[in-house]
């Protein structure tokens, strides 16, 4: 069998219909369908487009009806995580609705999917229950297909702890979705920080110097070694020198980390109390 490999629908339902058909798809009896392939979509149902629903239910139906497979993407476990409390706060959720740092972000970005769900809660429920059947991976015999990264160490150690068939338990959602801490935010920040400073003080400016030069003498002049060995070129590239150190080390601090979790130390550090299983909240009939 083949596949057709389809990801980040983002609520465009009409543009996946309109691929579908392109692909010789054909809709019978409510579900789109090849005569002899499958689809496999990568993750990213919702957020942004304009039919949040109707892409999740094209999507579900096809994988219901054995005509697609489907794996997890960010934006299905921010969607979980937003409509599950969290049991260390009452009256918090895993994904805060209202933080001064998190709240208006992580609303903004989910604005699309709750403009459609907010007000049935029954329907939200449903697609978020949905959301929780969806493997993490698949690991087919022709192909590997993950959202975002295949990523073997990691998965060597989360695959024990998911429930068969590759699903997020209500316990590992709730380190599934805590911000990094320790050696890996270390790891995190250094890295995205140093690259932010190699970009703000060398490259940047050299990049904008040399368009300048290239607009008013020529690319020439602007590649040559008369310009590019000007002093003050100079110490703008030396300035990379800054970014350099901090990225290396936050490349050491994930190599660290990585030997961690080779070993076993890095996500347990030490023994935790077991966090009970968090139901989501019963939906509201509505009318």
């Amino acid at each position: 069998m083949g596949y057709d490999i389809i990801a980040d629908i983002h609520g465009q339902a009409d543009k996946l219909e309109a691929l579908l058909r392109k692909l010789d798809y054909r809709d019978i009896a409510g579900a789109w369908r090849h005569a002899d392939r499958q689809a496999i979509f990568v993750g990213d149902f919702i957020d942004r487009g304009p039919a949040q629903v109707r892409s999740v239910q094209i999507v579900r139906r096809m994988v219901d009806a054995g005509a697609a497979l489907a794996v997890m993407g960010n934006h299905e476990l921010n969607a979980i995580a937003w409509h599950t409390p969290d049991p260390r706060r009452p009256g918090q959720y895993l994904r805060s609705h209202d933080s001064p740092t998190w709240g208006a972000k992580n609303r903004k970005q989910h604005a699309a999917l709750l403009d459609e769900v907010e007000s049935k809660p029954a329907l939200h429920y449903e697609i978020v229950e949905w959301f929780l059947t969806l493997p993490l991976w698949l690991d087919l015999p022709a192909l590997h297909v993950v959202h975002a990264c295949w990523h073997p160490v990691f998965m060597a150690w989360l695959a024990p702890r998911l429930e068969r068939g590759r699903y997020l338990t209500r316990e590992l959602m709730i380190p599934a979705t805590d911000e990094p801490e320790g050696t890996l935010a270390a790891a995190f920040w250094c890295m995205n920080g140093g690259l932010v400073l190699m970009v703000g003080l060398s490259l940047l400016p050299i990049g904008i110097a040399q368009a300048v030069a290239s607009v008013q003498t020529g690319l020439w002049y602007a590649r040559s070694a008369e310009f590019l060995q000007q002093p003050w070129l100079e110490q703008l590239r030396w300035l990379r020198l800054v970014g350099d150190t901090v990225f290396l080390m936050g490349v050491g601090a994930f190599a660290w980390f990585m030997v961690g979790l080779w070993s076993g130390w890095s996500y347990e550090p030490a023994p935790k109390p077991r966090v009970a299983r968090v139901p989501l909240p019963k939906p509201v009939p509505t009318r």
